[in-house]
């Protein structure tokens, strides 16, 4: 079937199995709910293309399953890790024009609305701030001989 082209055609529910459908191309396709089991797309320098994005490196981020480790990592490993945050929203602040945060981006959990960048970094900004109220509010408990909240 290569080179076999759909148009307006009705695939909903379809199910591929063992298929090849590398090099294929989707323009203009209802794709909501799809769900594509490739294990083997994260060997080889293979590419998965979204709306002008390769998306094969964030399906290996979704691989790091550390995050569900039952272990608390070393102080100087949390150090290290805000550091490393807290330096990529500064370079980030040092070089944004305000054209920059007008552009309007595709929400990632509700692709149908749209935020723009600085509605993003907003977030990041009062997330950083809530942390650090709810950190020195803690602080100041445990300084005065209380305990932390759980």
């Amino acid at each position: 079937m290569t080179d076999k082209e759909f148009v307006e055609a009705d695939l909903s529910g379809a199910r591929f199995t063992r298929c090849n459908l590398s090099q294929a191309v989707l323009r203009g396709v209802e794709i909501s709910g799809a769900d594509i089991d490739a294990p083997w797309l994260l060997e080889g320098g293979n590419s998965l293309w979204v709306n002008g994005i390769d998306v094969v490196p964030y399906a290996e981020d979704g691989y790091d399953l550390s995050v569900f480790t039952s272990g608390t990592p070393a102080y100087a490993d949390v150090l290290e890790a805000f550091a490393g945050r807290q330096a990529m929203v500064r370079d980030y602040l040092a070089s944004v024009t305000p054209q920059d945060l007008t552009v309007e981006r595709v929400h990632p959990w509700s692709p149908q609305h749209t935020e723009t960048t600085l509605h993003c970094l907003h977030t990041i900004l009062e997330e950083e701030w809530e942390h650090h109220r709810y950190a020195v509010r803690d602080l100041d408990r445990i300084a005065a001989g209380g305990s932390a909240p759980e």
